[in-house]
């Protein structure tokens, strides 16, 4: 204890104490033509670090440094998880994470509770949602800080975009309304023998009900999934006239979503 404060040496370093007599400093006081002062003894303190050793650092590790969510379609959610390591040969204590800035769009999942001991070694894990509330650009920081002997705080940067679903060019109740006049005029039958016929007809179009039913809720690639099944099994469920035209509507919805990209 030094002048009231603790201090610490770093690994490696030497404590010199050198006692120096009254009349030594009398002497070199005298050779500097200082004035002396009433002392009985000098201490002098010499910290001398060793070659190659610096003080001791915090070491923590967190992967990634920075995430971006890219586009997002409102009212839909993106995940990113991230990894706190310890590559220290002591404790390491997290004292607090938190988020900076971001308007609310993002928010921490699962983070580490304050006052979270890491051993060396080790890691721990959080995640980070981002839910846009509107269009535009959105930033934030998760700052995590820690201690470890010393004290420090480490960063995430975070981006996103907000972006409107946009909905599709081609309504795919025009092709159910097809799809329900052809069976009506008889241009449009199921395939197979006896009530497989009807079973079949009424599974094509249950596909194409669920197709819309994935683009009102904005999951395109959901839709396309089932568009692509109800393409394929068209020469095995239906039969008639209107048969083909039935699959060139589809393909041509497909090809409108994306479905071919």
């Amino acid at each position: 204890m030094l002048g009231g404060s603790e201090n610490h040496l770093p690994a490696g370093s030497i404590l010199l104490i050198l006692i120096l007599p009254f009349n030594s400093i009398q002497f070199l006081k005298r050779r500097a033509n200082m004035k002396t002062s009433v002392f009985s003894f000098v201490i002098v303190l010499t910290m001398i670090m060793a070659p190659g050793i610096a003080p001791v650092q915090a070491q923590i590790s967190v992967v990634p440094e920075q995430h971006d969510f890219g586009e997002l379609n409102l009212g839909d959610i993106a995940s990113a998880q991230f990894t706190i390591t310890n590559t220290w040969s002591g404790d390491l204590m997290i004292e607090s994470t938190h988020l900076q800035a971001g308007g609310g769009n993002f928010s921490l999942v699962n983070p580490p509770p304050a006052e979270t001991v890491v051993p060396p070694g080790s890691n721990i894990y959080f995640g980070v949602d981002f839910a846009p509330a509107s269009e535009g650009f959105f930033s934030a920081q998760v700052v995590i800080s820690w201690t470890n002997g010393a004290s420090g705080t480490s960063t995430i940067e975070l981006s996103g975009v907000g972006v409107s679903a946009q909905p599709p060019p081609v309504s795919i109740q025009e092709i159910l309304a097809f799809f329900d006049a052809s069976v009506a005029n008889g241009s449009l039958v199921g395939a197979g023998p006896g009530v497989s016929a009807t079973h079949r007809l009424r599974a094509l179009r249950n596909m194409l009900v669920a197709a819309d039913l994935k683009i009102s809720q904005g999951d395109y690639e959901g839709a396309c999934e089932q568009l692509n099944d109800a393409c394929k099994r068209c020469d095995d469920f239906c039969q008639g006239s209107a048969s083909d035209d039935l699959e060139e509507m589809i393909r041509d919805l497909m090809e409108q979503l994306g479905c071919f990209s």
